[in-house]
């Protein structure tokens, strides 16, 4: 080193240590530990640009499955430089020699200075009753014990994870990515659970930890198996090798996604290696639709399916609802109004011929809502759901559907009730419109895609959706919010919702298996 790390610079990085009290355990060990390995990696070293001095405090093992190789404590130089071969040495030789003496001296007394700070700290933060020694005839710490041996004295007196911690770790350790992790945030949470399995003194081997990252990064999909080939054919497989190619493979699907803005100029295409197969399943297949004008057929046709406005509804239902209600209602005519304006649009001409080609598009499937009796209590409870985003392109909707939406979401007056509902899928026959020219087909359109569960499984979880997979419940779930509920289910989500909880509704909406989907 080209310079002397202080005791005083040292201290002010491990200044404000947690405190112990009232009694040395599990959590405050481990807290101070990491406050010390964190304070030693901003300190300068050179065996390590990133994680610094923290190898004088972290666990052995761990310290080498992140570097690769383990961490050494500098040598003594001894008080003055020693030249090879006596006085008659070369002037270069003699310049090389003292430079590199003079860097194991700086080296050397760093050391010195940063052991003595973690030391000072400790003593001040541990009770006496607390310092055990590693020699049987010694009372208390002593000096040849390292910072190692210290932290190591006291976890395993007073800091080692019982079972059931041991086991919700574990889990923890095999538990999938949540939706939008990268894979620096998988790294570090198995980097922690393999400390605390050290400290219980049952860690994972390099092998285990790399096959486990291998097989939730896979079942992640966030990377195209070509990624995972080229790892098996790497040479080097290490766990630092493992995060710097996943790293950088992740940087490399980031680009991706940043090139979409450009598709459809200038003969780009949204069909990267990354998304050519995928589905966005949280957002509506709208359709951007240009209406022609209304012709007579058309008018006609309309006359005989918009729906009336609900002029009466029952006492019970508030204000506010029944103006929602009627909103819904004349959006729902003006949507049958545009459908059937595109349906009896004025043929195209043909290109090249005097004469038209008589051409009339596809009938859209339109599900007309059924008068529904309301409940006494009115629509407070009913739960929520995405309400549609009309635009060009996916877009995603917020949660502001309307009480009478989301009845009628659940109850099937849109066509797609939640299990057990008894609504068919679909909503029913296609509705024909009066006056279309006999011999031409009735054409149903595709559902929308956003109704078709991604897991094959009723399950629900309160923090985490509708949409989970297999095995991973409420009671299971490994990403518990503060609030998190053991006892929420599909059955019980609406008395949870009108007791005020706040769980989370994503697929709530999606009423159909991926078995079930209809091609």
């Amino acid at each position: 080193m080209d310079f002397i790390i202080t005791y005083d610079e040292a201290a002010g990085f491990l200044k404000n240590p947690p405190s112990l009290e009232p009694r040395p355990n599990f959590p405050n060990i481990r807290a101070l530990r990491k406050h010390i390995v964190d304070g030693l990696a901003q300190l300068s070293c050179p065996q390590s640009a990133i994680h610094g001095w923290s190898g004088l405090a972290m666990d052995p093992t761990a310290y080498l499955l992140l570097e690769g190789v383990a961490f050494t404590v500098p040598a003594d130089p001894g008080p003055t430089v020693v030249f090879p071969g006596g006085a008659a040495v070369a002037r270069t030789v003699m310049k090389t020699t003292e430079a590199t003496f003079e860097r194991d001296k700086n080296y050397f007394l760093s050391y010195k200075n940063i052991v003595r700070a973690c030391f000072r700290l400790l003593d001040a933060t541990v009770s006496a009753q607390y310092k055990v020694s590693n020699n049987a005839n010694l009372t208390g710490w002593n000096s040849t014990m390292s910072i190692i041996d210290i932290l190591a004295q006291l976890q395993n007196s007073y800091g080692k994870p019982n079972m059931m911690t041991l086991f919700n770790n574990d889990n923890l350790f095999r538990s999938p990515m949540k939706s939008g992790d990268s894979p620096e945030t998988l790294f570090y949470r198995l980097e922690q659970c393999q400390e605390v399995q050290l400290i219980g003194q049952v860690p994972y081997s390099p092998e285990q930890i790399i096959s486990n990252a291998i097989r939730i990064l896979a079942t992640a999909n966030i990377f195209p198996l070509k990624e995972f080939d080229t790892w098996v054919a790497t040479a080097v497989k290490t766990y630092p090798a493992l995060k710097t190619f996943f790293h950088e493979a992740y940087g490399r699907r980031l680009t991706a996604i940043e090139l979409r803005s450009t598709t459809g100029q200038n003969g780009y295409t949204n069909n990267t290696i990354y998304n050519a197969f995928e589905i966005d399943d949280d957002s509506d297949d709208d359709t951007v639709l240009t209406i022609p004008p209304v012709t007579p057929v058309a008018a006609s046709a309309v006359s005989t399916m918009a729906p009336t406005v609900h002029s009466s509804l029952p006492a019970s239902v508030s204000a506010d609802i029944a103006a929602a209600i009627n909103q819904l209602s004349a959006n729902q005519s003006a949507i049958m109004t545009q459908m059937a304006a595109l349906s009896f649009a004025p043929a195209p001409a043909a290109i090249g011929c005097g004469q038209p080609i008589a051409f009339v598009p596809p009938i859209q499937r339109l599900a007309v809502p059924i008068q529904q009796q309301f409940p006494p209590g009115g629509l407070g409870s009913v739960g929520g759901g995405r309400r549609q985003n009309r635009g060009r392109g996916r877009g995603r909707g917020g949660r502001g559907r309307t009480p009478f939406a989301d009845y009628m979401r659940s109850q099937g007056g849109l066509g797609v009730g939640p299990p057990g509902s008894g609504v068919p899928f679909g909503g029913g026959a296609v509705p024909v419109l009066q006056g279309v020219p006999s011999g031409l087909p009735q054409v149903r359109n595709p559902d929308f895609s956003n109704i078709y569960k991604r897991h094959n499984n009723w399950n629900v979880c309160f923090s985490c959706g509708f949409d989970i997979e297999d095995g991973h419940t409420s009671a299971t779930c490994p990403f518990k919010k503060a609030n998190h509920q053991l006892a929420f289910t599909r059955e019980n989500a609406q008395q949870f919702i009108a007791a005020g909880y706040d769980p989370c509704t994503k697929g709530m909406h999606k009423s159909v298996l991926p078995s079930n989907r209809i091609a």
